[in-house]
């Protein structure tokens, strides 16, 4: 609990131009510094990092800290999202000197159970310069979705198959015979095929 806080108060404190990517650690060292509370049996210390520390991730990862809520024992952790948690590394991107600066002040504090659970659930993807936009976090709808979509069968087929399905065809053209079009194209010129319009009666008293 003391370190979380050692680490969370160092992010705050850090230049601007590296607190965003810094921001992105808080997240995964809360959660897996949770669940190894649980798993060591230090229930108590768990729950109260989770009630003084949630308010830190509730807009982004609302859905993981209702999953973490309902962790409360080392039973809990047969869950299958507790699962994926502990079998999947959380993958952060960050500048290399961000990295640099983290690692250096866990071992200035000698923080060594941060860097035991980095070492086990955190891979880092390094970058040669610094984002100047904040990263989007995966929350536990996200996680999902991908997990969804991952397993999803893809159906191949060859190229020549998709062009033959998706190519567009022009519609067909009624076929006329040669009587019928010679017959459209002259009625207009043939008096005989108009209509006859009837003249008015004449009224004899007005010869």
């Amino acid at each position: 609990l003391k370190g979380y806080e050692q680490i969370k108060s160092w992010v705050s404190q850090s230049l601007e131009k590296y607190r965003d990517e810094l921001n992105s650690l808080l997240f995964p060292l809360f959660r897996y510094s949770y669940l190894e509370l649980i798993q060591q049996g230090h229930t108590s210390t768990a729950k109260m990092l989770l009630k003084k520390h949630r308010s830190d991730h509730s807009e982004n990862f609302a859905d993981d800290l209702k999953t973490l809520e309902q962790v409360e024992n080392a039973s809990s952790l047969e869950d299958e999202r507790i699962k994926d948690y502990l079998t999947n590394k959380y993958v952060i991107t960050m500048s290399t000197y961000s990295y640099d600066l983290f690692m250096t002040f866990l071992q200035n504090y000698k923080l060594t159970k941060f860097m035991s659970i980095i070492n086990e659930h955190i891979t880092f993807q390094t970058t040669s310069h610094v984002s100047s936009k904040k990263s989007i976090p995966i929350n536990q709808k996200t996680f999902d979705k991908i997990k969804e979509l991952s397993q999803t069968p893809i159906f191949w087929r060859p190229l020549e198959e998709w062009e033959s399905y998706y190519s567009i065809k022009e519609p067909k053209k009624s076929k006329k015979t040669k009587k019928q079009d010679t017959e459209s194209q002259n009625v207009g010129s043939d008096p005989k095929r108009l209509k006859a319009i009837p003249f008015p009666e004449v009224d004899e008293r007005n010869k």
